[in-house]
């Protein structure tokens, strides 16, 4: 038998004798005593509209958020400031930093969505495309007041329930957010052979290369319309989350990862700062003469670190003969034919890459190169430029 014991806001479960503690833990949100906003008629129906319009006119979207919240066993620890558990900061900090002050300022409308996954054993979605607006925050509160941390962690079901989330929205012009605030590392299963040193793995090892790869199927789509960021609370270990970071920022996304102490203050400034590089994407987008966010055109990428590799045999190669070159002449305002196309005098058309490697503000940049009669690799290496937005009407190559 075992018996259990409330008092304080802990609970602690004894053995039969009832002198010996087999586990104890804080209630949620014990000693914290964080208001809800008041949700008015009108905000009611504003979020009603919203909530519509997210169904009906995904195009008129500025942002998805995904943050995946860690609710593992080890987030019920009281070691946070002020004796709250590390679920309860990170809920706080949620609601009053990501979500509250961007609504105050105005960085975010209700046309910005945001989504929730908890992350255990398992990966659920509670929170599904809601407008960011002040019953959202509410709904954050109840979590900080009811959600109990308990189990394992396990990344790989979160990251492809995340990029599931993400790729629902099909719309170039809407800007993706993917946000982890854990406490430690993975802990999905591993194959026996990593559980010991075999050629140089470890178990942190096998972690990290499989988040590698679980992230670089989310990157390699989005590339820099996608921004991919990490908070942690307290000293783990994070081999994982930063061989995510490296590989989004390889794939051209814009990357944070912070961090943070148990303290209030410094997980607070965290996100400040994870606001302010959405919202510098935000203004990278925007066209200065309509206002608008621009729409990212649909493209692959492959990452920045093996672009000093030209393989002629890979697949993703288009080969074009019969090319035509025009240049534009500043000086009469026109596009005039130049018949030098190639650079060296064996080619005879130019294989193109299928995948981008590289982003710039509004170019997006391919591998070239000039090919021979037979298809084969002739001359130097080059790199091709074209738009990285629908909108862009010169949507030419260079």
């Amino acid at each position: 038998w075992l018996f259990r014991y409330e008092r304080g806001g802990i609970t602690v479960v004894t053995d039969e004798s009832q002198t010996m503690e087999v586990t104890s833990w804080t209630h949620p949100c014990w000693g914290l005593n964080l208001e809800k906003v008041h949700i008015t008629e009108d905000m009611k129906r504003s979020h009603h509209q919203a909530d519509q319009d997210s169904k009906r006119a995904r195009h008129c979207w500025n942002s998805h958020a995904v943050a995946v919240v860690d609710q593992s066993g080890s987030m019920r620890k009281t070691d946070a400031e002020g004796g709250v558990t590390r679920s309860d900061l990170v809920w706080l900090c949620l609601a009053i930093d990501y979500i509250g002050r961007r609504l105050r300022t105005g960085e975010a409308t209700q046309k910005d969505y945001f989504s929730l996954v908890l992350m255990g054993p398992t990966a659920k979605c509670v929170i599904h495309e809601h407008p960011m607006n002040w019953i959202l925050y509410n709904t954050i509160i109840d979590m900080l007041r009811t959600r109990q941390p308990l189990n394992e962690g396990n990344y790989f079901p979160a990251i492809n329930l995340a990029k599931e989330l993400l790729s629902k929205n099909k719309h170039g012009g809407c800007l993706l957010q993917l946000l982890f605030l854990t406490d430690g590392a993975p802990s999905d299963s591993v194959p026996r052979k990593y559980g010991r040193r075999v050629e140089g793995f470890r178990t942190e090892h096998y972690h990290a290369a499989e988040v590698s790869k679980h992230i670089a199927s989310v990157a390699r789509k989005f590339g820099s319309r996608l921004t991919i960021g990490a908070i942690t609370v307290g000293d783990g270990r994070y081999d994982a989350l930063d061989a995510m970071i490296r590989t989004a920022s390889d794939y051209s996304c814009h990357t944070f990862f912070h961090k943070s102490s148990l303290r209030a203050g410094d997980m607070s400034h965290a996100f400040q700062e994870m606001s302010t590089l959405v919202l510098s994407s935000k203004f990278t987008i925007t066209d200065l003469r309509t206002k608008r966010q621009l729409t990212y055109r649909d493209l692959d990428r492959e990452p920045k670190s093996d672009v000093d590799i030209y393989n002629p045999a890979e697949e993703e190669w288009d080969l074009y003969f019969n090319v035509s070159k025009t240049v534009y002449n500043r000086y009469t305002g026109e596009w005039e034919q130049d018949y030098r196309i190639y650079n060296d005098r064996r080619a005879t058309g130019l294989a193109v890459r299928t995948l981008i490697f590289g982003e710039g503000r509004e170019r997006a940049v391919r591998r070239v190169r000039e090919i021979n009669e037979r298809g084969q690799f002739v001359g130097e290496e080059l790199v091709g430029k074209e738009s990285l937005f629908i909108e862009d009407s010169r949507d030419s190559h260079s």
